[in-house]
């Protein structure tokens, strides 16, 4: 009963930890669309083109789905998502020192990077972990993440306008709590195997093989990807006009 116990407290322990990055995820993209006029004078790119941070944040979330779609079941969700994580913190502390036009995209695509394959792993890994009671978890962090993006642009603009604070400082806060949850998680790296086994599955077996593109064969998945699409489109579009529309009327 003991060892049961100890096995459900580390569990949630991690259910919960989950949760925070979760919130931290939130957070992380919403500061840089709340940032934009700051991106854009510490990169030298008019706000006109401020549609060349967003494509290049856009590319940083396409590359890592891509890839992560390939190594995720061949590789120990919770090391990708630390590895996830510490992308984040790289692309986030980059842009806090970040003076010149391609440091500051670099560290955007690196942002992107981190955030796109933490916060997708995340709802993958919280599933396997959870036999029983995922939803409830998966919905739990989701709430986290919808928490981090809605106190985020609020609390930067208390911060920036009223404490007089950059958001360099802003970016220096998301990458050091991203590291945070990242040492976290490593703590809580307990599982038997998890650190010691192989964590590296055979690509070279005709079985295992996988062409992520063959899903698009499927009309239901193709309708599940036109849905995103649009969804991203009116996420990003949205924001612009909200800011474009506040700033026209002084």
């Amino acid at each position: 009963m003991s060892g049961f116990s100890n096995k459900m407290l580390r569990l949630n322990k991690t259910n919960i930890l989950i949760s925070i990055e979760m919130f931290i995820l939130g957070a992380a993209t919403t500061l840089v669309y709340t940032s934009m006029t700051f991106l854009s004078q510490i990169s030298g790119i008019s706000e006109s083109m401020s549609w060349v941070i967003i494509a290049a944040y856009a590319l940083g979330m396409v590359i890592t789905t891509l890839l992560t779609g390939k190594i995720v079941d061949c590789f120990d969700k919770r090391a990708v998502i630390i590895c996830s994580l510490l992308t984040l913190c790289v692309g986030d502390t980059i842009i806090a020192f970040a003076d010149r036009r391609y440091a500051v995209l670099a560290g955007i695509i690196l942002s992107g990077w981190g955030f796109s394959s933490s916060e997708s792993v995340s709802s993958a890994f919280l599933t396997d972990i959870n036999a029983e009671k995922a939803a409830k978890w998966v919905n739990l962090s989701q709430i986290f993440f919808c928490m981090g993006a809605v106190i985020t642009p609020t609390l930067s603009a208390w911060l920036t306008d009223k404490k007089h604070i950059d958001f360099s400082v802003l970016f220096g806060i998301t990458a050091a709590t991203a590291l945070l949850a990242a040492v976290m998680l490593v703590l809580t790296y307990t599982e038997k195997g998890a650190l010691h086994g192989s964590i590296f599955c055979d690509f070279h077996k005709e079985n295992e093989r996988f062409n992520q593109f063959t899903l698009l064969s499927s009309r239901k998945f193709r309708i599940l990807c036109a849905e995103a699409f649009l969804y991203l489109c009116v996420e990003t579009m949205g924001a612009s006009y909200i800011k474009i529309m506040l700033m026209e009327s002084g």
